[in-house]
């Protein structure tokens, strides 16, 4: 069964309440590009619903009760969506400064020819960049391999 949120048809409240909860119920890493997706559309939607349509009275109507309920819910799942995509993030950007922590604990260790921590180092490193989610490209190139590590070293496997 799939269980990716349909980004591509996103013009109801429904099927937007619908996608958030596919999100949040996913129990890794939440995709980050179909959460904006799912926000977008619930700003798109909104924005075209306060529009006056032409030839209509232009006073502030109430919304149906329907949509105010969906509104709601869809606002209180927008938040906790936000809050978890927030928190994987932070973890990110913690497990990305420790990568970089132990990139340099490894090249020290190798330049020293203290070849048992330079092992642990790596181990730890390789567990680490195996498991961090939705890192930019721009810094898993930042991030040097340890085959870079050990060249820049003089020292090779």
């Amino acid at each position: 069964m799939n269980m990716q949120p349909d980004t591509d048809n996103l013009d109801n409240r429904q099927s937007i309440l619908d996608a958030i909860n596919v999100l949040l119920e996913t129990s890794g890493a939440i995709d980050e590009t179909r959460a904006k997706q799912v926000r977008k559309a619930i700003d798109t939607l909104r924005k075209a619903s306060d529009a006056p349509v032409s030839g209509e009275d232009q006073s502030v109507a109430e919304p149906p009760a329907a949509d105010s309920e969906l509104d709601a819910k869809i606002d209180a799942g927008l938040e906790t969506l936000r809050k978890r995509v927030n928190r994987q993030v932070e973890q990110r950007n913690r497990d990305y400064e420790k990568t970089l922590q132990l990139m340099e604990e490894a090249e020290t260790a190798l330049k020293a020819n203290e070849l048992q921590n330079a092992e642990h180092a790596y181990h730890k490193l390789m567990s680490i960049m195996g498991s961090i989610p939705g890192l930019s490209e721009q810094r898993w190139r930042d991030l040097r391999t340890p085959s870079e590590v050990a060249r820049s070293a003089r020292w090779h496997y």
